[in-house]
């Protein structure tokens, strides 16, 4: 019994501390608590399974609590996608589940504050139907609603980036048209500046790359946004607008023709 202690269990490395759970919150709590990275990832990555499951649900919990300090959740917003690419997808798509218990529960503070912490760890995949819509559908309402206000305009579009690959289907035709009509502008004149094509500049710097985060379905919804569209149609009269249509046309063109390539060289292979 000696012999075998000394070799497998005294040869062995001392296994590293394990953090406790309660003493590291509080000092997420502080000004102290040291941001950084490697010292995180090796402080998270060395816990037990069971210990990463509750020290996420924990961190959730103390981000939506009322009475967290700033220091805290900023603190937790560093630390929590650290956290986050260590655990298993059912861990992920419970937390980020209860969310859903904010929303039945009917305080906007903690609901808001559930989906910033799901932000934070780009958890936006894990969200269930109804809290997509719940989040997404008055911005894409108030994004269609203030055409041109290029102020409204450009916090709508950056609130929607994080979600640009999960749209609720109910949503995608006024979500792709709002984004449509933001990107391509009006045509108009300034005593100030010699520029006639407007919109608003820091929204079309991300809407392309919305765009490309498309599927079948938001293809179609462009589609179904475009045909009809009388102020559509009279804005791209000016060639200039008219380009900036086509530019969010051809990253869709590219995206299928992509998708096409794909999907011939899977049946080649399938094939041969």
């Amino acid at each position: 019994m000696l012999e075998d202690c000394v070799k497998y269990v005294l040869s062995q490395p001392y296994p590293p501390k394990i953090i406790e759970i309660d003493e590291y919150l509080a000092q997420m709590a502080t000004p102290d608590y040291d941001r950084n990275a490697i010292a995180i990832e090796t402080a998270l990555s060395e816990l037990p399974e069971v210990y990463k499951i509750e020290l996420a649900n924990r961190l959730f919990a103390a981000y939506i609590h009322p009475g967290s300090s700033s220091i805290l959740r900023s603190n937790i917003e560093f630390a929590s996608p650290i956290l986050w690419s260590v655990l298993p997808k059912e861990t992920k798509l419970q937390i980020v589940r209860r969310v859903d218990q904010q929303l039945t529960a009917g305080s906007t503070e903690k609901t808001t504050l559930a989906f910033e912490f799901v932000n934070a760890v780009e958890g936006q995949r894990f969200l269930s139907p109804p809290a997509r819509k719940y989040k997404l559908a008055p911005i894409v309402q108030r994004l269609k609603a203030n055409l041109d206000q290029w102020d409204t305009e450009n916090s709508c579009v950056r609130q929607l980036e994080p979600y640009a690959a999960y749209i609720p289907d109910s949503l995608l035709v006024d979500y792709v048209r709002a984004l449509v009509m933001t990107y391509v502008g009006y045509t108009g004149g300034s005593s100030t500046y010699s520029r006639t094509d407007f919109y608003a500049n820091g929204a079309a710097l991300i809407i392309p790359t919305m765009f490309q985060a498309f599927d079948d379905k938001a293809g179609t919804a462009f589609v179904v946004a475009i045909k009809g569209n009388t102020e559509l149609r009279s804005r791209i009269t000016n060639p200039e607008k008219l380009n900036r249509l086509r530019s969010l046309g051809n990253i869709l063109f590219m995206f299928a023709k992509q998708k096409a390539c794909s999907q011939s060289y899977c049946r080649c292979l399938s094939h041969n």
